[in-house]
């Protein structure tokens, strides 16, 4: 979700690049949270998302260096990520529920900073050209 996020961001910054870079960051990311969900077939653990998070703040980096972004939509994109120990302490009642439930209120959640980012990336409307209104 964060690579979606910062993908949305580098859309809105003008950087057509950069955003195919989470995009394809988003689908491998997407891919292998499917094919591991509802049981987990090869759990990564923490080397498994700390590579992703590499990843992400590849692009974050690369977002700021590049675009004129305002950190306050990378700091918002970084958000996501508190997504996951938030989806843990919701109640769910049941082993089933526990494994097919979980990974949709994490998405839930994870939507608000991703939207949070993309709005905050926008840039303000240019000047207009009268010289009336200058």
């Amino acid at each position: 979700m964060s690579a979606l996020a910062l993908a949305g961001a580098a859309f809105q910054a003008g950087s057509l690049s950069l955003m195919q870079v989470a995009l394809s960051l988003a689908a491998a990311s997407g891919g292998f949270a499917l094919w591991n969900w509802p049981r987990g077939r090869l759990p990564l653990g923490a080397a498994g998302i700390a590579i992703g998070g590499l990843g992400c703040f590849a692009v974050a980096l690369l977002l700021l260096l590049l675009t004129e972004i305002p950190p306050v939509a990378l700091l918002a994109a970084a958000a996501v990520f508190i997504a996951g120990p938030l989806g843990r302490r919701l109640p769910i009642r049941g082993h089933w529920s526990r494994n097919a439930i979980e990974p949709v209120y994490v998405v839930a959640i994870a939507i608000l900073p991703l939207v949070a980012a993309v709005l905050l990336a926008t840039p303000p409307p240019p000047a207009p050209d009268d010289l009336y209104y200058r």
